[in-house]
């Protein structure tokens, strides 16, 4: 029986070790070396308009 679904999961391409083992011991599809953080992009651009009134759109 997983002999079988070992054929049928490798049949149209093949997987690394690393990946066959992440996949079995369900650590999800994907390793993150780094701890990831939000940046708000509104918040930076207002902050440098106050600082720098040259980037202030003109309207």
């Amino acid at each position: 029986m997983i002999e079988r679904c070992a054929i049928a999961l490798t049949f149209e391409r093949e997987f690394g070790a690393p990946e066959i083992v992440s996949y079995l011991m369900g650590w999800g599809d994907r390793y993150e070396s780094h701890c990831y953080s939000i940046i708000f992009l509104d918040a930076i651009t207002n902050a440098l308009k106050k600082a720098y009134p040259a980037l202030r759109e003109q309207r």
